[in-house]
């Protein structure tokens, strides 16, 4: 095989890897969504990823009140981005109530409203976060997946302190 072919082989395997990807953001001030598409496959380092909770009071009297929590991700760049996992009932700490064994948990949210009680953990999957979603009564856990988040291949994963 002649080498410009070899070359020309090789310049083709790279550009399908490197295929374009859209994006959407969201404005924090108007709320809008914007999308964007950039050129490349976007390869990351490391990432540090840390809880992001928002408190929601109770719309109405005897309503539980809510909070809204995502996933933020730091890359090393310093550049932040955060992923939606749901809104759940009460209020939010990082905190471990379960103490019984299953795939190591990279984060633990516990969460409480009314005198119910949730732990969400946050385990690697592959190339996927997935949060897994947990009632807590009498010390027994059952969890059920709540969101699979798509995470950069080859990324090192590093936890974070809870984002205020």
């Amino acid at each position: 095989m002649s080498k410009s072919l070899v070359i020309a082989a090789l310049a083709g395997l790279l550009m399908l890897g490197c295929g374009s990807r859209t994006v959407a953001t969201k404005d924090d001030k108007t709320g809008g969504v914007t999308q964007t598409t950039d050129a490349g496959a976007v390869l990351r380092k490391a990432v540090a990823i840390s809880w992001s909770v928002e408190k929601r009071a109770a719309i109405e009297d005897g309503d539980p009140e809510t909070s809204v929590v995502r996933i933020a991700q730091t890359i090393e760049t310093g550049a932040k981005d955060h992923n939606d996992v749901g809104v759940v009932d009460g209020a939010c700490v990082e905190k471990r109530v379960d103490q019984s064994g299953g795939p190591k948990a990279l984060l633990w949210l516990f969460c409480k409203s009314k005198g119910k009680a949730i732990q969400l953990k946050v385990v690697k999957d592959k190339f996927d976060l997935v949060v897994l979603k947990g009632k807590v009564e009498d010390g027994e856990i059952a969890y059920d997946e709540f969101k699979r988040i798509k995470f950069p291949l080859g990324a090192r994963i590093t936890t974070a302190p809870m984002e205020k």
